[in-house]
């Protein structure tokens, strides 16, 4: 579990800069759609938020058959949220 959370925590700090990217991009501009985007990287960060505090305090709860698919599902969300930034810096 502790790769879960590792990855977990790395998309939370990737989620924060972009929002801080966003924010710029709304506070210089005052257009619409980076306020939607903020919106939809402030649900991501709670979501991510919620799993490494599951993964921290309820570790006993999760069988360990599970972990391979919590990985799986917690490398993903890292490589679109990395593919994301990536197309935010081009």
């Amino acid at each position: 579990m502790l790769s879960c959370t590792t990855f977990s925590v790395l998309s939370l700090v990737m989620l924060g800069v972009m929002g801080v990217v966003f924010f710029r991009s709304w506070y210089y501009s005052k257009a619409v759609i980076p306020v939607y985007l903020i919106g939809v990287i402030t649900m991501l960060f709670v979501h991510n938020g919620i799993s490494v505090y599951s993964y921290v305090t309820m570790t006993s709860v999760f069988p360990e058959a599970l972990a391979p698919y919590f990985f799986g599902i917690d490398v993903t969300e890292f490589a679109g949220i990395g593919l994301w930034m990536y197309t935010i810096w081009k």
